[in-house]
Parts: C-alpha cells; structure tokens; sequence
C-alpha cells in the first residue's frame, strides 16, 4: 500500500461524531472468537482514538483474554461462558449460542436504557456495533433507539457467496447481475441446498446464513476490508445493500499508517504458546510457509489435513500418519 489510504465513508463519520459531540459513547457486540474479535476490537481502537467511548461487549472468558490499549475502551461480560457452558466444544456449539443470545439481550437492552438515564449526554450510547453473524443484535438498537451498525469480520468474497448460496437455499434469483465467483456450484453443494429452505441444510449451515435474514436493515454495513483489494465485489454488493463502508485493514496500526503510536499488537490472547511454532517457523526459507486457518470451531480430521496440503502445495506434501490434530 505505497500510496496514501482513501479516507472511508466510515471514518468520516467518526471525526464528524467527535467535532459535533465530542466524546460520544459506541457500544460494541462481538462473538469469542479469534476471527471476529480482533477486527472490532482494532476498530474499537480506532474510534478510541477520535476521543469516543466504547464498551465492548463479549463472553467472560473473552474479556479476561483481551488487552483494550485505551483507556477509553472498557469490556462488558454478558455471559459466564467459563461455568455455564463456552463454546470450544462443537457439539456445545448451538446450545452455547442460544445462552449467549439470551443472556446477552437482556444485559444490553438494560446498558442502554440505563446509559440513556445518564445527565452528561456524552456518556449516553449513541450506536451499537455488531459482529454481523449475532443479527439478532439488531433488534437491540431498534428498540432502544440508537444507530446500529453491522460489522462484517468476514472477506466481503465470502459474504457474497454466502449471501448468493442463502438465495439458492431459499429457491430465490439475484436481482443484480451475478457476481462472477465461485457459487458452490462445482462442489457439489447446489444439488443439496437448492430451494430446499432451512430444513434441508445442516445446522451449522443455518448459523452462517442466518445473518441475511435482516441483512440491509442496519444504518451501516462496515466491512473489514478496502476498495482496491475487493473493487468489483464492493460495488456488486452496493446494489445489494447500499449502505456499506469499507474500515479495514483492521491490523495493528502499527503495520499500518502509525496514526496510533502504541497500537502494537491485535490485543487478544488466546492462552496457545506460540513459540513452539515460531521457533519451526524460524527454520523456513521466507516465503515458504502457506498459513491455512481452518477457524475455531473446526474439528480436522488428519486426512482432512493431508488433503488439504495435497490442495495447497501438491502431492509431494503428506503429513505421517499419526494422532488427530498432530
């Protein structure tokens, strides 16, 4: 990125926010998940940085494994996912998002009600940000009156797809012009989903989708990612849902711009040593490695493995055959 970054929609509003009201107050909602956690939180960072409030809103183990970097920015556990059930298990996994949602509505419903009771107007919550898969968070801004704006942790590619595979599960056509990438079609996928409707597809399936079911409705899609990385699938969704923006790269500033002196690191700690893994990276030519991150809720097989390398490099890669996850 050699030369100067465009300014977003986004970013214009923040210091628009910070010049009309000074030090206004953003309630954030994320998922605890290292994938959706560390962009909002660098966002969170960001807006810190125009002199705004945020609460950030996650599980309890989540806000015992995150470092804010500002003291403008504070964490608010909704759900005790340490003695009443985490996610880190996939089989707990709807049962652990059904909890969440629950106790999460409740707790955020009742912090905005009681900031709007606040007499310095400042410290009123004006906006709830929302990691765009917990949809449900909508509902929260409307009916409490303040702006909401979905945040979208995912590549805005893979939002596309999923919103064109939501369409086929549904027995819906594009209004737009399709969008010339992969649409499951040569995996053998379509001849499952198409117009099958909810029922048809597996559970987790239904999760990932679930967040089209009010998709457009927010006053504000941001996306984690920036125009010339993603031109032709940004202005395709433009027409799907006009009100987007593009905030990222949401890395560490930095490796960014330096706006933020000690913005350093992404601030999430998720408890693994990693040395053992740079130490084995250490030992690599540069630009030898290819990183594959299959997610957190990912439970792969060793053959799943060595397919994958036999995908990504070719056949003279095979794994021994050993333990899972070895």
């Amino acid at each position: 990125m050699g030369e100067q970054r465009a300014v977003s929609n986004f970013e214009i509003e923040v210091d628009q926010m910070g010049e009309n009201e000074g030090r206004a107050h953003v309630l954030m909602l994320g998922l605890p998940w290292s994938g959706h956690i560390t962009p909002l939180l660098q966002c969170a960072r960001r807006l810190a940085c125009k002199g705004i409030k945020v609460t950030f809103a996650f599980s309890l183990s989540a806000t015992q494994s995150i470092r804010t970097g500002n003291h403008l920015i504070s964490l608010l556990p909704t759900y005790d996912d340490i003695t009443q059930g985490g996610h880190k298990d996939p089989a707990k996994l709807f049962d652990f998002l059904e909890k969440f949602q629950n106790s999460t509505v409740k707790i955020l419903l009742d912090f905005i009600q009681k900031s709007q009771q606040e007499s310095d107007e400042k410290r009123r919550t004006k906006c709830l940000v929302y990691d765009c898969d917990r949809y449900w968070a909508l509902d929260i801004a409307k009916q409490r009156g303040v702006q909401s704006v979905a945040f979208l942790t995912q590549t805005l590619g893979s939002t596309a797809a999923y919103y064109m595979l939501n369409l086929k599960v549904h027995g819906k056509k594009l209004n737009e012009p399709a969008l010339d990438i992969p649409d499951f079609s040569d995996t053998g996928l379509s001849n499952v989903v198409d117009g099958r409707g909810l029922d048809g597809i597996s559970p987790f399936l239904r999760t990932v989708l679930s967040k089209f079911d009010n998709f457009g409705k927010a006053d504000l899609y941001c996306c984690h990612t920036f125009d010339k990385m993603e031109h032709e699938v940004l202005e395709w969704m433009k027409n799907i849902c006009p009100a987007i923006a593009t905030v990222g790269p949401t890395v560490p500033s930095a490796y960014l711009d330096n706006r933020m002196e000690d913005n350093i690191d992404y601030g999430f700690n998720n408890k693994l040593d990693s040395s053992t893994c740079l130490e084995w990276l250490n030992t690599k030519e540069p630009n030898s490695v290819v990183y594959v991150a299959s997610g957190s809720m990912a439970a792969i097989k060793l053959e799943e493995v060595n397919e994958i390398a036999n995908g990504t490099e070719g056949p003279r890669l095979q794994f021994p055959v050993g333990d899972e996850g070895s």
